[in-house]
C-alpha cells in the first residue's frame, strides 16, 4: 500500500465519525430565519472566507511538519491546475499555489475537497467548497490551537453530530 493509499483510507475513516466540527461566521446554530443573510454572504462573503481558511490553512500545514495536502477533484478541476491529482501531496506547494487552490474552491464553490491531513495527531480539516469546512479530530492541543486561529480570523469552530447537518 501506498502513502498516498494509507492516508486516504485514514482520511475516509475519520470523516465516517458521528460528530465533527465546522468553521463558522457565528458561534451559535442559524435557522431559516437567517436564510436572507445567508445568501447575501454566500454571494459577497464567501470571497472573504477564502482568504481567511488560506490563512488558517497555511498556519495549521507549516506548524505540523508531518501534515500533508491533497486536492480530491474532477477531471475538469485538475485541468484548470495542470500537475495537480488526486493522490499527489501539495505541501510543499508555494503558498500562492496553495491559495489559488483554496480560493478556486470555495469562492466558485466547484465540489471539489482541499484536505489537509495531520497524522500525528490524527486530525482531518476538509474544505469542500463555499462555506462548507468540516473538522475530524479529538486531539485536545490541535483543536486548542484551531479555535485560537479561526478567532484570530474573526471565524468561530463548534461541534455537530451527522444528523445536524
Amino acid at each position: 500500500m501506498s502513502e498516498a493509499d494509507a492516508h486516504w483510507e485514514k482520511i475516509e475513516k475519520l470523516a465516517e465519525a458521528e460528530t465533527f466540527r465546522i468553521v463558522d461566521y457565528t458561534p451559535y446554530a442559524t435557522g431559516d430565519d437567517f436564510r436572507p443573510l445567508h445568501d447575501y454572504m454566500e454571494e459577497y462573503f464567501r470571497p472573504i472566507f477564502a482568504e481567511k481558511m488560506a490563512m488558517l490553512l497555511l498556519l495549521v500545514a507549516y506548524r505540523y511538519s508531518d501534515s500533508v495536502i491533497y486536492v480530491e477533484g474532477t477531471d475538469w478541476f485538475y485541468k484548470q491546475f495542470p500537475g495537480l491529482e488526486r493522490d499527489l501531496n501539495v505541501r510543499h506547494f508555494e503558498p500562492e499555489k496553495l491559495v489559488s487552490y483554496i480560493r478556486k474552491i470555495i469562492a466558485d464553490d466547484i465540489g471539489v475537497a482541499f484536505l489537509v491531513y495531520v497524522p500525528g495527531n490524527n486530525c482531518l480539516i476538509r474544505i469542500t467548497g463555499g462555506f462548507s469546512t468540516e473538522i475530524y479530530a479529538d486531539d485536545e492541543e490541535f483543536l486548542n490551537l484551531l479555535d485560537a486561529l479561526a478567532k484570530q480570523q474573526g471565524l468561530f469552530i463548534r461541534e455537530l453530530s451527522k444528523n445536524d447537518w
